[in-house]
């Protein structure tokens, strides 16, 4: 049966890149037409370079998280560029201000790659090859953009990344990244989701560590430190605020990337039900992981909590979950990511009559970002990481994990076990216990 999943999902893989490929040289794609207007071969260098960068993004994460308590004299010597990465991000409460700008990053990268990669309507690359209902599944609904992305820049690198910390994050664009994320993070885009942050450390009377307190400085300074994080909180929200008014108004006008046919108030509803529901995805690996150890006479006390977590930690299940999450998670942001982009037909006017220059600027999809950022992942986080068995109490978490298991079931995605241990080849990644 593996061998079965193994060469059907390669092959479904292969024809999915052939398709996106197709659409790219043959103009068929967002990105090649206006305002875009990327010449076909810079479209397809942007496109894979994006993928490898979120390859990198996706397994570097768990590898800066999973090095933490490892001393780094370890490692100074046979890694130096790992050690350059966690030296910055293990200071203080970097590693969360990290986690916050990088959460964009991905986000906005695959925005990006929608934007690269996804069809224009009706599209027909191989118009004498294939028949019109294999475009309607695969481009239409962005299927084979789906598949390319997650079994290459995604899963793969999460499966080396498991074992191979050291080695995954041992190169530049690892820094690179590191210090993107950290300033994205400083720039205050996604400040406003600290206020979640401190309503449920009021809520729980906990305590929050922020980067705007810090006993060995003067109150002077102190106080310059708080304004300027409170107004970065400020601008936050207004920035989630135009997002959301330029998000609404092109899907009540009609001006998103929503299916034709919907009606502007089931546009608006969808796509805050998506939103949703990629949050609980979001929340739900996080809670999966706090209530990992908690005592079953406790977990027992909630019953759905108990049943959800017995279910999800029973034998293979939790590897089992975790690879049809990111599936679930990776389709769900290519919708919203779709739905969210801006899509101005000829003869129509822009959002708000704003130029065409600042027009192209929102077409670039970076609100959308915003608002899959802030209210579809990070907000959800915080709430999972505050109340865990309040979250894993939904009973629509049951559902979700069975979703997850399906997923994983049909092996739709097993080709990128494949493709990790040729990366592991190619990259002559090692395990961590060789250098540890």
């Amino acid at each position: 049966i593996d061998y079965i999943k193994y060469t059907y999902s390669t092959l479904l893989l292969l024809f999915s890149i052939v398709l996106v490929m197709g659409c790219i040289f043959t103009r068929q794609t967002k990105g090649s037409n206006a305002p875009f207007n990327i010449p076909p071969v810079i479209s397809c260098l942007l496109f894979w370079v994006l993928i490898a960068w979120l390859a990198i993004m996706e397994g570097g994460q768990g590898c800066l998280v999973g090095l933490k308590p490892i001393p780094k004299k370890k490692y100074r010597v046979s890694h130096p560029k790992s050690y350059q990465s966690c030296r910055v991000v293990h200071q203080g409460n970097n590693l969360e201000r990290f986690i916050i700008g990088r959460q964009f990053l991905v986000v906005l990268v695959i925005f990006l790659i929608n934007i690269m990669g996804e069809s224009i309507k009706l599209a027909q690359p191989y118009p004498n090859i294939l028949p019109l209902w294999i475009n309607m599944i695969f481009l239409d609904n962005s299927i084979a953009l789906m598949i390319t992305t997650i079994d290459i820049g995604q899963l793969p690198a999460q499966v080396n990344a498991a074992v191979a910390m050291l080695d995954f994050i041992n190169n530049y664009t690892m820094i690179i990244t590191t210090y993107i994320s950290l300033a994205i993070e400083f720039s205050g885009l996604l400040h406003c989701v600290y206020l979640v942050q401190y309503g449920f450390a009021y809520i729980t009377k906990s305590k929050v560590e922020s980067s705007s307190s810090n006993n060995d400085v003067s109150s002077r300074t102190l106080l310059i430190r708080k304004i300027f994080f409170w107004f970065r909180v400020v601008f936050s929200l207004g920035v989630l605020g135009f997002a959301l008014a330029v998000t609404i108004t092109a899907l009540l006008d009609g001006k998103s990337g929503m299916w034709e046919g919907v009606s502007p108030t089931v546009s608006i509803i969808i796509f805050f039900c998506l939103l949703c529901l990629v949050g609980l995805m979001e929340g739900l690996q996080i809670a999966a992981f706090a209530l990992l150890n908690m005592p079953d006479e406790e977990l027992s006390s909630h019953t759905i909590a108990h049943k959800n977590c017995t279910l999800m930690y029973d034998g293979k299940n939790l590897q089992s979950f975790l690879v049809g999450r990111q599936i679930f998670v990776a389709a769900l942001m290519f919708i919203v990511a779709r739905i969210a982009t801006i899509s101005i037909d000829d003869g129509q006017t822009n959002i708000f009559n704003v130029s065409n220059g600042f027009q192209a600027f929102l077409d670039t999809g970076l609100l959308g970002a915003v608002i899959l950022t802030i209210i579809g992942s990070l907000a959800w986080r915080v709430i999972a990481s505050s109340f865990p068995l309040l979250f894993m109490s939904n009973p629509i978490i049951y559902i979700i994990i069975r979703a997850c298991f399906i997923l994983e079931s049909t092996g739709v995605c097993s080709t990128a076990w494949l493709i990790a241990l040729v990366c592991q080849k190619i990259f002559r990644l090692k395990s961590d216990d060789a250098y540890l």
